[in-house]
C-alpha cells in the first residue's frame, strides 16, 4: 500500500480457518511527512522600496514525500503572507503596490497534499516619507474667552498620497480628542490653558504631529 496519511497507524491482520477459528496480529506503523521546501526567488535578499512602488514575489517549493499528483507544489497552494498586511497573494509569481510603510517579513507558504506546510522568508523595508503639516491657526499663547469659537486650521500634505479628512486628528491635553479635518471649529475648550496638537497619519502609517 502507498496510500497511508502520515501519522501513527495499529495495523491488524485477521485470520479464520476453515473451522472458524480465527487470530489476528497487529503492528504499529508511523508515516511520516515533511514539509514542502520553499524557495523565494525573487527578491533574491532583503529589499528596499518606496511606498507605492511595485514589488515582484516570485518563488516555489517542492513536496520530496509526495504522494498525490507532481512534486512541484501547484501554485494554488502557495500563499504569501505579511506580518503588517496580511495576505498578499496566492501564486508562484505576483506582484504587490499596496505595501504599507515599514519593515515586513514577507513569508511564502506551501501545503503539501496533508497540510503540512513549508515556509521560507524575505524582509522589505518600505519607505515612506511623513506628511508635511503646518498648523496656520490659531497662533501659539492665543487667548480666548470661554464663550468664544475657537478657529483651529492646517496645511497638511503628504508626498506619495492624497489624505482625507479623517488622517487629521486635533487633540487637547485637558479635553482630549476635538475633533478631525483641516478646519476644526468649536467652542466647548473648557476653561485653562490647553496644549493642543495636531497629529496627520497617511494611508501607509507615517506620522508627524504640530502642536
Amino acid at each position: 500500500v502507498s496510500h497511508l496519511r502520515p501519522g501513527n497507524h495499529e495495523i491488524s491482520l485477521f485470520a479464520k480457518d476453515k473451522a472458524g477459528a480465527q487470530s489476528s496480529a497487529r503492528i504499529s506503523v508511523e508515516i511520516t511527512n515533511d514539509a514542502p521546501d520553499v524557495t523565494i526567488s525573487e527578491p533574491s535578499g532583503n529589499a528596499t522600496i518606496r511606498v507605492a512602488e511595485r514589488l515582484r514575489l516570485r518563488g516555489f517549493a517542492l513536496d520530496r514525500d509526495h504522494r498525490i499528483g507532481p512534486e512541484r507544489v501547484p501554485s494554488a497552494q502557495l500563499e504569501w503572507v505579511s506580518d503588517k498586511d496580511g495576505t498578499l497573494g496566492v501564486g508562484e509569481d505576483i506582484t504587490v503596490q499596496t505595501l504599507s510603510g515599514g519593515e515586513h517579513r514577507i513569508e511564502l507558504v506551501a501545503k503539501d497534499e496533508y497540510g503540512k506546510a513549508g515556509k521560507a522568508l524575505v524582509r522589505v523595508t518600505v519607505e515612506n516619507d511623513p506628511p508635511v503639516v503646518d498648523v496656520r491657526s490659531p497662533a501659539s499663547n492665543s487667548y480666548f474667552s470661554a464663550s468664544d469659537e475657537v478657529r483651529f486650521e492646517v496645511d497638511a500634505r503628504d508626498p506619495e498620497a492624497s489624505l482625507d479628512e479623517d488622517d487629521i486628528v486635533w487633540r487637547s491635553n485637558k479635553d482630549g480628542t476635538l475633533g478631525r479635518g483641516y478646519v476644526l471649529r468649536t467652542d466647548r475648550l473648557t476653561v485653562g490653558e490647553h496644549e493642543v496638537t495636531c497629529t496627520v497619519t497617511d494611508r501607509h502609517g507615517a506620522s508627524t504631529v504640530k502642536k
